[in-house]
C-alpha cells in the first residue's frame, strides 16, 4: 500500500467543531435556578451536518441533522465502540466512558465527520 493513499481517506474525513456547551453556561444558569440540571448538552457543527448531544445517568443520546442513518463510534483509550444512527438521525450509546473520547459519524454515501476531544 503507498502511504499516501491512507492519507488521502484521513483528509475526506472533516473535524466537527463544538459550538455550544451547556457547561459553559452554567454561571448564567446558576443565577436563574437554584439547582443545577443533570443534563449536559454539547452541539457540534460541519459544513454538512450538526451532531448534538445530551449526556444524562450514563447515557450519551444524539441527533444528527440533517437526518440520516450511518453509524457512529465512539474512539476512547480503552478502543472502539458502535451505534446505530437510525432514519431520522437518532443514536443513543450506553455508557459514557470517564475519560476522553471523540465521536465519528460516517454514511454509505460519503459522509465522515469526527469531533474533537470530549471530557465530561
Amino acid at each position: 500500500m503507498i502511504p499516501q493513499a491512507a492519507d488521502v481517506t484521513k483528509v475526506s474525513r472533516e473535524l466537527a467543531q463544538l459550538i455550544y456547551d451547556s457547561e459553559s453556561d452554567h454561571d448564567t444558569a446558576a443565577a436563574v435556578r437554584s439547582e443545577n440540571a443533570s443534563i449536559r448538552a454539547l452541539t457540534f457543527i460541519s459544513t454538512r451536518l450538526s451532531l448534538e448531544l445530551e449526556v444524562t445517568d450514563g447515557l450519551l443520546i444524539g441527533q444528527i441533522t440533517p437526518p440520516r442513518p450511518g453509524t457512529l463510534e465512539m474512539h476512547t483509550k480503552a478502543g472502539v465502540t458502535t451505534s446505530w444512527v437510525d432514519d431520522i438521525g437518532f443514536f443513543v450509546a450506553d455508557s459514557v466512558p470517564p475519560g476522553p473520547f471523540r465521536l465519528r459519524f460516517f454514511t454509505s454515501d460519503g459522509i465522515d465527520v469526527m469531533t474533537g476531544w470530549i471530557t465530561l
